[in-house]
């Protein structure tokens, strides 16, 4: 009998009910002649691409075909080699900064500056000059918070339902009256965001979409609100708002009574709204202890659309993979012997001299991602596959388990990896609804070239149910395609 093995994380309020987990995996869709539908995967790993002298990655911004860095106080340049330039200039502070650009000029149209936000106060950074300079115009939002850019101009916002535009390519000069509230709803911005030629102001519980109204800046705002477009979701977190193609994905908010309460995870496309989180995911995040430090990022990756979110309090990262729809845990191993889930290493991400690049969230380290990876710059994944609940559907007695197959590419070691050379699938069970687990038992997935390797557990006794749990610790390619135990369950009555 074959069993639900292939899936994505979906553990709710309770987990004799649900209590499916995918960490460090995801879901591959298979081809219509394969041996499977779809496959678990394992997600890619991370390998050390630059570090710089000090202080945690602040800032990570690629702009046309440069990187710059903010590493700890210092702005770099970040070159292809992994190396990097001498201090372009020092950002003051210690938070993450918030940094969007205006283009580049010998593109035809573009400013060559990249504004950043830090501590409230405003910088602009130019490209060609390499001259950082602090926006001193009267007129630039104190206490400025979140930024974007469109049609030319940067929009800035300060946590309150007001928002300031500067010149035409040109972030050190405000306009006094290039100012505009965005006063549909009662609440604050949380974000702007350029999308598809329109302004999406995010705010609090409710998102506003506004358009270019060709309005200069000297006689006033150049946007405007477009009648009839106001949405009633918004977000708590700030940082969880990115964009995946012409959607808008976010941490999403509504009101309810006089305050904004989580509501899920949601995308926008134009004025239509739709909800992407699972009712299990739901419940897990909103048991979080804080959503409004959310930090978010999208990336495209061998056919997959992934959009992922840490908390960064609770330690946690979740990733929903656009393509298939499906959530999943993402989980970088702290070297000790608890195999504790974690929150996943990368805080912001990049893509650069075609390479997919995150930040380390605590250290000054940019790491390569790549699915040739496996394992976390030396330290290893632990992947972990929690089935759903196998048992009698007519509560008429136990399940007795003679044999569980569970079909793997094998053959995968290194010749060092794992024991003598072979690496291992480690299977436990719990036969309470998840809530206590059994000892681990091993199983080989075969030395280099031992293709014909089967992970196959036998005796596996007569429960009234039974969740199985599947652990892979060795850094190896993991590919998983199903299940199957024993050609079917015979009752014992």
């Amino acid at each position: 009998m074959r069993i639900p093995f292939v899936g994505g994380s979906d553990e709710g309020r309770s987990t004799p009910w649900n209590a499916t987990r995918s960490i460090n995996f995801f879901v591959e869709p298979a081809a219509q002649d394969s041996k499977s539908p779809a496959a678990l995967v394992g997600t890619p790993g991370t390998d050390l691409f630059a570090t710089f002298p000090s202080g945690s990655i602040r800032m990570f911004h690629v702009m046309v075909n440069r990187c710059f860095v903010v590493s700890g106080t210092d702005l770099y340049e970040l070159y292809t080699t992994g190396l990097y330039s001498a201090s372009l200039g020092t950002v003051p502070g210690t938070a993450l900064i918030v940094s969007v650009d205006n283009g580049i000029s010998s593109l035809g149209v573009g400013g060559n500056q990249i504004l950043m936000l830090a501590g409230g106060l405003g910088y602009v950074f130019n490209i060609l000059t390499s001259t950082l300079t602090q926006i001193t115009d009267a007129a630039f939002p104190a206490n400025a918070q979140q930024a974007a850019f469109l049609d030319g101009y940067f929009i800035v916002t300060a946590g309150n339902m007001a928002f300031s535009v500067s010149t035409l390519y040109d972030g050190l000069v405000w306009p006094a009256l290039a100012t505009a509230a965005a006063v549909a709803a009662a609440d604050n911005i949380q974000k702007p965001f350029g999308s598809n030629q329109v302004l999406y102001l995010v705010k609090d519980s409710t998102t506003e979409v506004w358009q270019d109204a060709a309005i200069p800046t000297s006689q006033g705002c150049p946007f405007a609100h477009i009648p009839g477009s106001l949405v009633n979701f918004g977000t708590l977190a700030d940082r969880s708002v990115t964009r995946v193609g012409d959607t808008v994905f976010m941490l999403g908010s509504t009101r309810v009574q006089d305050s904004a309460v989580y509501f899920g995870f949601i995308s926008i496309s134009g004025t239509a709204v739709e909800k992407i989180s699972t009712p299990a995911i739901d419940y897990r995040v909103s048991q979080l202890t804080s959503l409004s430090d959310a930090i978010s990022y999208s990336w495209v990756y061998e056919g997959h659309l992934f959009y992922v979110t840490t908390f960064p309090t609770d330690d946690l990262t979740l990733f929903y993979d656009v393509t298939t729809k499906l959530w999943f845990d993402w989980s970088t191993h702290i070297a000790d012997t608890s195999y504790a889930q974690h929150r996943h290493l990368s805080n912001e991400y990049v893509f650069f001299g075609g390479k997919h690049l995150v930040s380390h969230y605590s250290e000054p380290k940019i790491y390569e991602m790549s699915s040739q990876f496996y394992d976390d710059d030396g330290v290893s994944i632990i992947s972990i596959r929690i089935v759903p609940p196998l048992f009698d559907e007519n509560e008429d007695g136990n399940i007795k388990i003679f044999k569980l197959v569970i079909d793997a590419e094998t053959g995968v070691g290194d010749g060092t990896t794992g024991h003598n050379g072979a690496p291992t699938a480690w299977l436990s069970w719990s036969n309470d609804g998840g809530r206590t687990w059994s000892s681990e038992y091993s199983a080989s997935l075969g030395k280099q070239g031992e293709f014909r390797t089967r992970l196959i557990w036998r005796r596996l006794g007569s429960p009234r149910n039974r969740i199985f749990r599947l652990k892979i610790t060795d850094s190896v390619k993991k590919v998983l395609l199903g299940a199957v135990v024993n050609n079917g369950m015979k009752l014992m009555r």
